[in-house]
């Protein structure tokens, strides 16, 4: 195990698992709404459907990419950056006029959330090894599951 300069172990466990809640957070609060969101916008379900489509299409596909990135320019960079990316397009998602400005909100959170979940998931690599490792992936995704 790592020592971290500014977090103990269970502050660390916390923080990951806090990171690892953005897709739910992104999916959970989001799918209540998408039923009232082609009256709202004035677009077809097809249209709605299609901002989640493009979530987790982006989304994965930005798992792929913010590794090397991570390995490449320091964790911290990348997570500052998806955090504060995921942040803005939450705000884009909210102030949004016509489900073409969510379609671009959902596509930027998308890119944020897959840099912090790559991150959270890197961060575990980097600091535990072995059993702890397992322990903490294992501890981490079952918080996941519970929420």
């Amino acid at each position: 195990m790592v020592q971290q300069k500014h977090l103990s172990t269970p502050a660390m466990i916390a923080f990951i698992t806090f990171m690892n809640m953005f897709i739910p957070l992104s999916t959970d609060l989001y799918l209540p709404a998408m039923p009232s969101m082609g009256a709202y916008f004035g677009a077809s379900q097809a249209l709605v459907g299609l901002t989640l489509t493009v979530f987790f299409f982006v989304f994965a596909v930005s798992l792929v990419l913010f590794g090397p990135l991570s390995d490449k320019y320091g964790r911290r960079p990348i997570l500052i950056a998806g955090a504060t990316l995921f942040t803005a397009a939450s705000l884009v998602c909210a102030l949004s006029t016509s489900i073409y400005m969510l379609l671009a909100g959902r596509f930027l959170q998308a890119v944020g959330a897959g840099a912090v979940i790559t991150t959270a998931t890197a961060l575990i690599k980097d600091s535990f090894s072995g059993r702890m490792m397992s322990r903490i992936l294992a501890i981490t995704q079952a918080l996941y599951c519970i929420y």
